[in-house]
C-alpha cells in the first residue's frame, strides 16, 4: 500500500543556530534533491564529509548555513520514494551512530574559534538533546538495551 505526505520547510533566513537547537531535525528538508546553492558558496564549503553516510546531508548544510541564509519556494518539486533498501529504511542504530559522529563533528567545528561561538554549558546541551532523541527513537522501536547505552552517552561529553 502506497502512503504518501508532504513535508514542508520550516526555516529560512540565517539557519545556523537551528542545528544547534535541534541537532536530530532536518533543517534543509530534502536539500540533496531540491537545493540550489551558489556555486561560489559550494566551493567554499567544501565537499561532503565521506566519513559520514546517514547524516553527510545533514553536515554539509550544517557548514553550509554557517555561511549563508536559506530560502525555500512554498510549492512542490520533489517526490521522495522509500523502498527497503533506501538509506532512509537502514538500521535505527546504525542512523544514529552516524549521526553522533556528525555531532562530534560539529562540537569540534565550534570549538575551533579562540572565542567559541556557545559555552561549555551550551555544548553539552547540545550533546545532551542530541543523545536523549536518539534515546527515545531507540525505545519507541522496542531497543531498550540500545535505549540505556545510548543514554548513558549523555554523561561521555567531555570524550567528545
Amino acid at each position: 500500500m502506497k502512503s504518501e505526505s508532504v513535508l514542508l520547510p520550516k526555516y529560512r533566513g540565517q539557519c545556523s543556530d537551528k542545528y544547534f537547537k535541534y541537532p536530530s531535525r532536518a533543517i534543509i528538508l530534502l536539500g540533496c534533491s531540491n537545493a540550489m546553492i551558489r556555486r561560489e558558496k559550494a566551493i567554499e564549503v567544501g565537499g561532503f564529509n565521506t566519513d559520514l553516510h546517514f547524516s553527510a546531508d545533514w553536515d554539509y548544510f550544517r557548514r553550509l548555513c554557517d555561511l549563508t541564509d536559506v530560502e525555500y519556494l512554498s510549492d512542490l518539486h520533489v517526490n521522495y520514494r522509500r523502498h527497503q533498501k533506501s538509506m532512509s529504511s537502514g538500521s535505527l542504530l546504525d542512523f544514529n551512530k552516524d549521526n553522533e559522529l556528525a555531532i562530534r563533528e560539529f562540537l569540534r567545528d565550534i570549538r575551533k574559534p579562540i572565542i567559541p561561538k556557545y559555552t561549555r554549558k551550551e555544548q553539552f546541551c547540545l550533546w545532551m538533546r542530541f543523545q536523549f532523541q536518539a534515546t527515545k527513537s531507540l525505545l519507541k522501536a522496542g531497543l531498550i538495551v540500545e535505549a540505556i547505552k545510548r543514554f548513558r552517552k549523555i554523561f561521555q561529553f567531555e570524550s567528545v
